[in-house]
């Protein structure tokens, strides 16, 4: 469940009231996924891992190729 603000920037009350901040936002999650279904039929949680700390270091999707 996402809590919905009326402030865009605002945290989500879950994330204010326990000291979290954003980090990553939008869509990027599902995207980062995506990217890795679209490289590999069966992709383990470690690829998924592996993909979201790329992401998280790069500011960019892996490419499994490499």
């Amino acid at each position: 469940m996402i809590d919905k603000d009326d402030d865009p920037g605002a945290l989500p009350h879950f994330a204010a009231v326990h000291g979290l901040a954003v980090r990553v936002s939008g869509d990027i999650p599902q995207q980062v996924v995506l990217n890795v279904l679209a490289q590999k039929d069966d992709p383990s949680v470690d690829d998924l891992v592996k993909a979201f700390n790329f992401y998280w270091r790069r500011d960019a999707f892996i490419d499994f190729s490499r």
